[in-house]
């Protein structure tokens, strides 16, 4: 699961300077030649402090659907996700819980719970 989490992290860290990238740009994608040189957009110590940020809130999602079809055998599914806000709304895919009869969520500090569509 560590793969996957180091995977989700990863995106969420390309999205944030991603969008730093375009906000700092005033919403232009392409720069004209004649602009100034474009200020350098890597920074470890950004990338590092926005990893820490947004770790915490990378989760694992394990569910369950109810048994069903020609072998009558309930599905397992696993998959992530982040906690948006202090409610403990969490943002996914829809294929990760579409149909899951059950949802248990394992916070980054170990902790499962149990959750709801």
């Amino acid at each position: 699961m560590n793969t996957l989490k180091s995977k989700i992290i990863a995106v969420i860290v390309a999205v944030v300077i991603a969008g730093a990238a375009y906000a700092a740009g005033a919403g232009q994608l392409f720069v004209p030649e004649r602009a100034a040189a474009a200020p350098v957009l890597y920074n470890q110590d950004t990338v590092t402090s926005v990893y820490d940020a947004a770790s915490p809130a990378v989760v694992e999602i394990d569910m369950t659907q109810a048994a069903s079809g020609f072998f009558n055998r309930s599905a397992q599914g696993l998959g992530s996700g982040f906690i948006i806000d202090t409610d403990g709304h969490i943002l996914t895919n829809n294929h990760v819980v579409d149909g899951a009869t059950s949802v248990k969520v394992t916070l980054g500090n170990g902790q499962t719970v149990d959750a709801r569509v």
